[in-house]
């Protein structure tokens, strides 16, 4: 982050109340010192505990504070430090192309006025080659849990999401790297810590509070700034994230239920939020069956092996990312991997889903996957504010 092509860049780094000497280490390697910074108290965060600046690097400001068990409070408490009118969010374990920022503003130039919020694209950088804090070869991973996770990133922002950005019912926009207005988030009340989706959240938010005041507005997703984080590798850690994001999804879809079908809200309230109550509570629960259905209706004979096979090829190729999974099955030396394991690879996803979903309704207080509401995040304001949540020790090694 300290060395990303962009003219005015100021980092905020929260450390939200590690346990380990992750603060103790930031300081010897960056030298920092107690400082008093001027903030304002706008948005609510839990205490913090000091503040910390660098000579050798004046545009990186440390706030220590006590933990606030997610990634809102942390982005909340470093939204009252920043000065900035704009910020972005990105995922303390994720890297940045060093142009990202300066491509990712382009839109708040275009339309200074209309421009809300700006996303970027998302990439997965196992099976890259990273030194320095920068990736020197991009290439695919040799796992199919993380191959498959690749299509299926390709597809969610190369297609669904830059069509959504074209009628400007964008839904959400990546917790790993966005850029937002300030002053809108502190109108807003910021980052709200009572879901566990909370970028999904934010952006439904940022649609409601906007359409209500008659405010004329556009959210942009911009294919070119490439923001590259690690994807899970096994399928148990995979069944947790993706539990995760499932009940995010179901709070959020919960918590705005009376914007579904509402011509208040416009487009969004008409078309985006029936297509994500579709997609998010219907969905998981007709793909299950689907998955179920088909090898029941084959033994049954409903089915011949034909059409069973065609099916199946759809499950293996259209599920995971339409048509660049041949290509990144080609390109990283890779068979096409048996049906079978395609089909179950999906059909755990969907169980997870189904789980999350059971889970939500029934009231269950325990998160599956809790600690990834803990894990290490980021965020940063543009044209000068970097923020940086830690928890954990992410910095063994300073570079």
């Amino acid at each position: 982050m300290l060395f990303m092509k962009f003219p005015d860049l100021e980092i905020l780094v929260a450390n939200d109340g590690s346990t380990d000497n992750t603060l103790q280490v930031m300081i010897d390697a960056f030298g920092l010192q107690p400082i008093t910074r001027a903030h304002e108290l706008i948005l609510p965060h839990e205490k913090v505990r000091g503040v910390y600046g660098s000579p050798a690097y004046p545009q990186l400001i440390v706030v220590d504070k006590e933990n606030g068990g997610c990634k809102a409070d942390a982005v909340n408490a470093a939204l009252n430090f920043s000065r900035n009118p704009l910020y972005c969010v990105v995922d303390a374990d994720s890297l940045l192309e060093p142009e990202s920022l300066l491509r990712c503003v382009r839109p708040f130039m275009e339309e200074p006025d209309r421009m809300v919020a700006v996303g970027g694209t998302i990439r997965v950088l196992n099976g890259c080659t990273v030194e320095n804090g920068r990736i020197t070869k991009v290439d695919l991973p040799n796992k199919f849990v993380t191959l498959v996770q690749t299509m299926e990133y390709i597809r969610a922002f190369l297609m669904a999401r830059l069509a959504w950005s074209h009628w400007n019912m964008l839904s959400i926009i990546s917790g790993a790297f966005g850029i937002f207005r300030r002053d809108l988030s502190m109108k807003v009340g910021g980052w709200s810590n009572d879901t566990i989706g909370e970028d999904y959240d934010f952006i439904v938010k940022l649609h409601r509070y906007l359409s209500e005041e008659n405010i004329e507005y556009s959210m942009r997703y911009v294919p070119e700034p490439v923001c590259w984080t690690e994807a899970p590798e096994q399928l148990s850690v995979l069944r947790s994230q993706r539990t995760r994001w499932q009940r995010g999804a179901l709070e959020v879809a919960s918590k705005n239920k009376d914007m579904v079908f509402n011509p208040k809200y416009g487009r969004f309230g008409m078309l985006a939020m029936p297509n994500n109550f579709l997609v998010d509570v219907v969905g998981p629960i007709a793909e299950m069956i689907g998955y179920i259905a088909l090898p029941f209706f084959y033994f049954l004979g409903i089915l011949n092996e034909a059409t069973c096979w065609l099916l199946l090829r759809s499950f293996s190729f259209l599920a995971p990312s339409s048509a660049s999974a041949p290509w990144c099955w080609k390109s990283s030396n890779w068979r096409a991997p048996p049906v079978p394991a395609t089909y179950c690879c999906w059909g755990w996803w969907h169980l997870s889903r189904i789980l999350a979903t059971a889970s939500l309704t029934a009231g269950g207080a325990s998160w599956a996957g809790g600690n990834f509401c803990a894990r290490s995040k980021a965020g940063a304001t543009c044209p000068a504010v970097a923020i940086l949540r830690i928890k954990g020790n992410i910095w063994a090694k300073p570079t």
